[in-house]
């Protein structure tokens, strides 16, 4: 359970939320990441594109601190200002929404309720168990942050009974429960029809006004107006990194991807105006 005088914490926490230094992350002989470095600011909206196998899956690891690099003298892998957290203390901070979590709490927890897992966020469970304890404080905070999402009215229905979107809203809201100053949200719109993906997008672009939004997402029509930064992923290297206009070109994403691509943008929202023969 969170215990840390989070208000007086935060005072002094650095505005930056990731410092990444050449790092180099292997899985048996292949390298995943290739000196990878990037830096990313309190509020500065950034999106993670790339190819399926590119090394987005393993960038999220070094966030959530799930991998770890290589050691070098010359790297530097920091987030929030930090080398080492415990796993309470970097739940607090960093809201990481991911697909494979969806489809685990469906599988271990399926009958209990929205509630129960947005609540149990505060003990890093899937559902609540005899030896949790849950204040005043967090039951409110549990609840503040499914109005935040629209979802009150799923309080107490069961998780096997929910749509794909009102699961990854749920998602969303145990991630808000904690007041994270940055949400991490991995593919957010995979398996959610079109409605529904303007729906979650809308919900996330309201919550960048306030927290720090990184976007890992191999779809640029998911890359909303907000997002200032991108980075392009190929081959586990970061070959593209800066404002959204420079990043976003076809020449870029055709090489990326490995296909001849035409980028349209309407209203500040990007899409694949066509493919090339």
């Amino acid at each position: 359970m969170i215990t840390v005088d989070w208000e007086r914490y935060l005072e002094n926490l650095e505005t930056k939320i990731a410092e990444f230094k050449n790092l180099f992350v292997s899985y048996g002989e292949g390298d995943a990441l290739c000196g990878v470095s990037l830096d990313i600011a309190e509020l500065e909206h950034t999106a993670i594109l790339g190819a399926n196998g590119s090394g987005k899956s393993t960038l999220i690891k070094l966030f959530s601190n799930d991998v770890y690099p290589r050691f070098r003298a010359d790297s530097v892998k920091k987030v929030f200002g930090r080398d080492r957290w415990s796993v309470f203390e970097l739940k607090r901070l960093l809201g990481i929404v991911t697909n494979d979590f969806h489809y685990y709490a469906l599988h271990t927890a399926p009958q209990i309720s929205c509630f129960e897992l947005v609540v149990s966020s505060f003990y890093s469970s899937v559902g609540i168990f005899d030896s949790h304890e849950y204040d005043e404080t967090m039951v409110e905070a549990a609840r503040a942050a499914m109005e935040r999402v629209g979802i009150l009215d799923l309080t107490d229905k069961p998780l096997c009974e929910t749509s794909t979107g009102q699961m990854r809203k749920t998602l969303i809201a145990r991630a808000l429960a904690l007041n994270p100053k940055a949400l991490l949200l991995d593919e957010p719109t995979v398996g959610l029809d079109i409605g529904a993906q303007i729906e979650f997008l809308d919900i996330v672009r309201d919550l960048a006004k306030e927290k720090t939004i990184i976007l890992i997402t191999h779809h640029i029509e998911e890359i909303f107006p907000e997002i200032q930064k991108v980075v392009l992923l190929d081959g586990g290297k970061i070959v593209s990194c800066g404002a959204k206009e420079d990043v976003i070109t076809g020449g870029n994403l055709s090489k990326a991807f490995g296909v001849s691509i035409e980028v349209g943008i309407d209203n500040g929202r990007y899409y694949i105006k066509r493919l090339l023969g």
